[in-house]
């Protein structure tokens, strides 16, 4: 009972008893050390945790008390910030929603904190709340990274109304803003709201201009499509889109146009567009306005998105007889494929000197027989 009055004993103490689970010991040993050092905030703020972990909320409530009247008022609003959370990772939602309530009102500007009370209301069961709180938080004149805060906390926590909301006031606000016409696009939906989707949708596409905010705008685009079960109609309008921007008398294919119709290809083929690529690859092929480069590009996608059902094989190694042809400077990895896929096809079954010509390889070949001819028997 009479420990030595040691900072390191005192820590020893505290650390055992903590990783003995044994809260009794902690208050009893704390009420110890405050009797002998009673000015000691640190070790009365610790009781106050030992007193709420053993459910003695009155008497925790009255230590906390006496702590903040011991605390510079400076000071007492992260007092209770970090109380909360604790109470929180204790699972007494409703004691924490009490303190991050009171460092609320001493400063409404924390969005952080009224983010976590949100958190506290929810599990606490009281949702109204929370979304009323939410609702309050989207100030018009938040930075928009506090506002994208905000925004995120609705959707994690389903609050895709209240998002929606928020969004389209601050879209309202600033209409040019990418990442908010994104996360509208997604709130619609996840409500299932179809025809203001599709106008919110069209509009990000006018923001969409580099490769890597179209890619992103395609991808929003087919989520939203498949909950809306328009995955389809959403692939064929993007794809007569992008050839009429490429007709002749607009200036046909240009190299960023080009580059959006891979993209197209590409995600169509990670996605549920998948079944409609072979036929507008092969539409796309067939056209002679298309530039060779882009040309390439698609039947490359075409040879994956074939070679995806083992009976396309015979038609996969025509294309890559092909391409060998069309892109010269890859023509070992073409060869390499064919040969790989022969071999899947067709075990044992050597059609290398049939597809894999080779200039270099048939003059060694040819030099090959004639010194064998020159030889004396």
């Amino acid at each position: 009972q009479a420990l030595p009055q040691s900072e390191r004993l005192e820590k020893a103490t505290l650390s055992l008893l903590d990783r003995l689970g044994d809260e009794r010991g902690v208050r009893d040993y704390l009420q110890q050390r405050l009797t002998a050092q009673p000015n000691r905030p640190d070790l009365l703020y610790r009781l106050v945790r030992a007193l709420f972990a053993l459910g003695a909320k009155d008497d925790a409530a009255a230590k906390f008390d006496e702590l903040l009247a011991k605390t510079d008022p400076a000071d007492r609003t992260a007092r209770r910030i970090d109380l909360a959370r604790s109470l929180r990772r204790m699972s007494l939602p409703a004691e924490a929603v009490a303190q991050f309530q009171e460092a609320l009102k001493a400063d409404p500007k924390r969005l952080d904190v009224r983010r976590e009370l949100a958190e506290a209301l929810l599990a606490s069961g009281d949702a109204d709340a929370a979304r009323r709180l939410v609702r309050e938080a989207v100030s018009p004149d938040a930075e928009i990274e506090n506002f994208l805060d905000v925004v995120g906390f609705m959707t994690q926590q389903g609050l895709w109304a209240e998002a929606r909301d928020a969004l389209k006031d601050r879209q309202q606000r600033a209409p040019k803003d990418f990442e908010v016409a994104m996360r509208l696009v997604e709130a619609l939906g996840q409500l299932g709201e179809q025809t203001e989707g599709e106008a919110a949708l069209e509009h990000a596409r006018g923001l969409a201009d580099t490769d890597a905010r179209y890619r992103r705008w395609l991808e929003a685009g087919v989520a939203f499509s498949e909950r809306v079960e328009a995955t389809e109609a959403f692939f064929d309008a993007e794809q007569l889109r992008l050839t009429a921007e490429a007709a002749p008398d607009k200036g046909g294919w240009t190299t960023a146009l080009a580059a959006r119709f891979l993209t197209l290809c590409e995600v169509a083929r990670q996605g549920q567009g998948q079944p409609n690529l072979v036929p507008v690859l092969k539409e796309k092929l067939a056209e002679a306005s298309t530039p060779p480069e882009l040309r390439v590009a698609l039947h490359r996608l075409l040879v994956e998105a074939l070679g995806r059902d083992p009976k396309n094989a015979v038609e996969v190694q025509n294309h890559l007889d092909q391409l060998m042809v069309e892109d010269a400077a890859r023509a070992d990895e073409y060869r390499l494929r064919l040969a790989k896929l022969v071999d899947l096809h067709h075990p044992g079954h050597d059609r290398t000197a049939h597809t894999l010509p080779d200039k270099s390889c048939g003059k060694a070949a040819r030099k090959g027989e004639r010194t064998e001819e020159s030889q004396p028997p």
